[in-house]
């Protein structure tokens, strides 16, 4: 059984909740305009969540990439890929019956190639879940460069993650919209740059290794500092990037981009800061069973919480129904707690299920 780590579930439950603000400083942004309150409103409330997703995917590498653990091939699809897909699959299944309902369709014959359309084309949050099983399917790859050892070798392929897949997102902030001279030979760089990318490392494969490595590797005490400090600053960068994107491209949406420089910062920092600093404090007993309560759910929030969300806009509750400073983070707590209420009664009572149907079948260690 893996060793509890208090810190790092405290991490995930509020990467949880980043994703939850994300997804809910997004459902008016589009249509509101660039120059308004609620647009920069929301652009920071986007903008500052940004580390969830990579830190999510560091907190897997850290894990799965560990050569101590011992994990074969078939366990690995068996407990982790096949589950996954298996998940995505019906998950993807209940969006797509919900989104009928909502749309008053009825499922039958003339309609069931509709709803296998609208299953395929997936719910807009559920694309972690293939992301993940594809990172898992890689990870025997990759656990060969970590059972090695040889930090040199992992820094080199850090070091390609980071040339052509961090440096490579700050390309668009080179575009000039009154320069159509300049843009043309913009455009020629661009397409010559992604020639030759190695894909072996980069997107999450990046962020995967780099959790491994900021876990397995210290650093020292001036680098973490200098870490921490550039990760404060990398996330008001984000939001004033982001600002200066919509603008340039004249569209409402920022470029919120998880490869972002800033954004990489901000998650590297923000996964040092849990593992090395937080991690040195005490948590009482019941604040770190609270802790694991909240972070065993966290999954189910995740899967659940677009649903709540819709729900309550379907009432008529949105982040322009009052102050946008307010509705946001009142929203995006209102659907972390009723999703994670819906999700721990759900394994409390298939847990009791469980006692109950086995009671006294399982034998007793003596």
């Amino acid at each position: 059984m893996r060793k509890r780590v208090t810190s790092l579930e405290l991490l995930r439950i509020l990467a949880c909740a980043a994703v939850i603000t994300i997804h809910v400083s997004a459902l008016k942004q589009e249509s509101s305009e660039i120059t308004s309150f609620a647009w920069q409103v929301f652009n920071v409330y986007n903008a500052l969540s940004r580390f969830s997703v990579p830190v999510f995917v560091m907190m897997s590498g850290m894990f799965m990439l560990d050569p101590e653990r011992k994990l074969t091939v078939k366990r690995l699809y068996i407990g982790y890929v096949l589950r996954i897909l298996a998940v995505w699959v019906l998950w993807e299944i209940l969006y797509a019956f919900v989104h009928f309902l909502n749309m008053g369709y009825a499922l039958d014959a003339g309609t069931v190639s509709l709803f296998i359309k609208t299953a395929l084309e997936g719910h807009f949050h559920l694309w972690y879940l293939p992301m993940l099983a594809g990172l898992y399917m890689a990870t025997p790859v990759l656990r060969a460069v970590t059972e090695k050892g040889d930090r040199r070798l992992i820094e080199y392929f850090l070091a390609l993650f980071f040339l052509f897949t961090v440096l490579r997102s700050m390309l668009p902030l080179l575009y000039k919209p009154d320069d159509p001279e300049f843009n043309e030979l913009y455009y020629y760089f661009i397409s010559f740059i992604d020639k030759i990318p190695p894909a072996v490392t980069g997107r999450y494969l990046g962020y995967y290794m780099l959790g491994h490595y900021l876990a397995k590797y210290p650093l020292s005490a001036k680098i973490k500092r200098a870490l921490y400090v550039s990760a404060v600053g990398a996330a008001l960068w984000t939001v004033t990037l982001s600002l200066e994107y919509a603008l340039k491209f004249s569209q409402p949406r920022g470029n919120y981009d998880f490869f972002f420089l800033p954004v990489f910062f901000t998650s590297a920092g923000m996964f040092v800061f849990f593992r090395e600093y937080v991690s040195k404090h005490e948590f009482g007993g019941a604040a770190a069973k609270a802790i694991g309560v909240l972070s065993s759910c966290t999954f189910g929030i995740y899967l659940l919480h677009a649903f709540i969300v819709e729900r309550i806009s379907k009432l008529g509750i949105t982040t322009l129904s009052f102050n946008p400073v307010l509705s946001v983070p009142l929203i995006s707590a209102s659907a972390f707690l009723i999703s994670f209420l819906i999700v721990f009664l759900y394994k409390s009572m298939t847990s009791a299920l469980k006692r109950a149907a086995f009671k006294g079948k399982i034998p007793v260690r003596r």
